[in-house]
């Protein structure tokens, strides 16, 4: 009795399941039925199953993604900008006085003896020594060359003269740039640059945090800390800053604590460039980027 009972449950067990699965089986096949079919452009459905409409927006993203004529360009100046002007500005002759009053008018906003001021963002260069002979006044009070802006007192570098402001000016932008180490323009032509000078600017600048990445080369062929234009066969066959060999080199230091851009001597008649930057390999092996003006 128990065994028949055992096999009666058994077969109910199975007969049960066998329907469920019929009953899944109908349920789903109506489903795809009545579910709506993709069509293609031509009017045929589709037997690839159902997918979602793609909106004409994502369908431009895809395709600009994987065209890559049509990719975004850099711009080299931001929109709506085609150029820019640059102004490199050499500190010759300028006393702190006529470099305030000037970049007052220049850079501020404020109403100055010029009238008022244009709000421009423009830089100016320094130097750390003066050891220029020449006789000549420099201003309208008849102060001599040895008053013009420099860091340190003549060639005395534990002298510092207008250290102060240079450091100053050139953390709020008027000062972006060194007119090399200094004016060493001489009517003897006697050389009064040394490596020993650098050494102390460089340390100067690490100390105060005046480190200007942009270098102009200065004056006559006493300034032999100038580099970048050497050549034995020309005028420029006085430049000894970057030739290992000599005792005004400097370019060692003067490239590891900073300097990037050099303004080599070469004045240029040509007003504009579609890049103005080339690069400059010096004597010693290194390598900065020149600009023309």
């Amino acid at each position: 009795m128990k065994k028949l009972l055992h096999v009666k449950l058994s077969l109910t067990i199975f007969i049960t399941l066998i329907a469920m699965s019929l009953l899944i089986a109908s349920k789903f096949e109506f489903t795809q039925m009545t579910r709506p079919q993709p069509v293609f452009a031509d009017g045929t459905p589709s037997d690839t199953g159902p997918t979602e409409e793609i909106s004409d927006a994502v369908k431009h993203m895809i395709e600009s993604s994987t065209n890559t004529t049509s990719m975004a360009q850099l711009r080299k100046f931001p929109y709506p900008y085609d150029a820019m002007l640059a102004i490199s500005s050499d500190v010759d002759y300028a006393t702190v006085e006529e470099f305030e009053t000037y970049h007052q008018f220049l850079n501020t906003l404020e109403q100055t003896s010029h009238g008022p001021g244009l709000g421009l963002d423009i830089g100016d260069s320094s130097w750390f020594y003066v050891a220029n002979d020449s006789l000549m006044n420099i201003d309208k009070e008849e102060h001599k060359v040895e008053h013009s802006m420099s860091y340190f007192q003549g060639l005395d570098s534990n002298t510092l003269k207008d250290a102060d402001k240079i450091t100053h000016y050139y953390k709020v932008g008027w000062i972006d740039s060194l007119h090399s180490f200094g004016d060493f323009s001489r009517s003897d032509q006697g050389i009064k640059f040394t490596r020993a000078l650098a050494v102390d600017a460089w340390k100067a600048m690490n100390d105060s945090g005046f480190k200007p990445k942009v270098w102009i080369n200065h004056g006559s062929e006493s300034n032999v800390q100038n580099f970048g234009a050497y050549n034995p066969n020309n005028l420029f066959k006085y430049q000894a800053g970057d030739d290992p060999k000599s005792p005004y080199y400097h370019t060692d230091l003067t490239l590891d604590n900073g300097i990037r851009y050099v303004w080599n001597s070469i004045g240029m008649s040509q007003f504009s460039y579609d890049n103005p930057l080339f690069p400059i390999k010096l004597r010693d092996g290194k390598q900065v980027w020149g600009f023309n003006r």
